[in-house]
């Protein structure tokens, strides 16, 4: 009788031992999905908080654009109005050539904080590749396919042809802001003779910037 359960053990030994196996990697590959998904919502949203200091700052220039329009439309009505009194004329000029420079290096810095914002914030976004792959293998997960859409301010510009326009939101902004980043992952080819396939999963997290009071904040929004 020991000797069959011996034998019994010895039949049913390879069996456990490969549902234990089969148990651990399980385990460890719903870490990494864990991991991936905890990734993607962490730079995505550091991307989004980049583009939100950017937009805060470029509308917090949009009163000064404003101020130097109407001081332009002032100054060319005073020169219309000096028609006849040369030495005035020559000075309303010189004060109307001196606003439209500022306004000209105002709308320089309007969109170099733009352009910056938006570098930075792809860069941000390179991290989770960076981040999430090194890790992955670590839980006996493939290098991961992420499907990340250009980033970008979406804003618009109104007067069109001012010199120094004021850089607006575009209506419904919080959706066309919106960041959706895909992914998917699969066991490491070591590992797909054991649970071919079956094992292969993805995920997604969105992020956008919405208006809090005065100021935009990078969030979540994996529920629209």
């Amino acid at each position: 009788m020991r000797g069959f359960s011996v034998l019994l053990i010895l039949f049913l030994m390879p069996a456990l031992l490969g549902a234990v196996f089969v148990v651990l990697i399980s385990k460890s590959f719903i870490f990494g999905y864990s991991h991936i998904q905890s990734q993607c919502r962490h730079q995505s949203l550091k991307a989004q908080k980049i583009l939100a200091e950017g937009l805060n700052s470029i509308l917090n220039l949009n009163p000064k654009a404003s101020q130097l329009r109407l001081q332009e439309k002032q100054l060319s009505l005073a020169l219309v109005a000096a028609v006849g009194n040369a030495p005035l004329q020559i000075a309303i000029k010189l004060k109307l050539f001196k606003n439209r420079q500022a306004q000209i290096l105002l709308r320089m810095q309007m969109e170099r904080i733009k352009y910056q914002s938006e570098f930075s914030a792809r860069m941000q976004l390179q991290a989770l590749h960076f981040e999430t792959t090194h890790r992955a293998i670590a839980h006996l997960v493939s290098p991961l396919k992420f499907q990340t859409p250009s980033l970008s301010l979406h804003l618009y510009q109104n007067p069109t042809l001012a010199l120094a326009p004021d850089f607006l939101p575009l209506p419904a902004f919080e959706d066309v802001q919106s960041l959706r980043v895909v992914w998917n992952a699969s066991l490491l080819p070591l590992f797909e003779f054991i649970m071919p396939r079956r094992f292969q999963f993805a995920g997604f997290c969105q992020t956008t910037l919405t208006k809090k009071e005065k100021l935009w904040e990078a969030t979540l929004n994996e529920g629209k």
